[in-house]
């Protein structure tokens, strides 16, 4: 799976049971398939960071703010192996 199916899968997923806004994505296949994803979810924001080279996903969160740029804090709360929408999905809905 690439970044790209990631996120569809993600959002498929999550399009039934909640309701988010995609805030930013960015996909470089040409660097190791990494990514970024960010959505705004139930008041938080949610931002998923993909190294491709090291197959490493990271989950943060930081409390809302009216623009996504600047500076929020986020709190890193999950760090996985490889791109499983699973996990995720269990922390966006909970």
């Amino acid at each position: 799976m690439n970044f790209q199916n990631f996120k569809d899968t993600l959002e498929e997923k999550l399009k039934d049971k909640i309701s988010f806004e995609l805030l930013e994505f960015q996909y470089m296949p040409y660097s190791f398939g990494s990514g970024l994803l960010a959505y705004r979810i139930n008041g938080y924001n949610y931002r998923l960071l993909y190294d491709g080279k090291e197959n490493e996903l990271t989950c943060e969160q930081s409390k809302a703010h009216d623009k996504y740029f600047g500076n929020l804090n986020w709190t890193k709360i999950l760090t996985q192996q490889n791109l499983n929408t699973d996990n995720i999905e269990k922390i966006i809905l909970s």
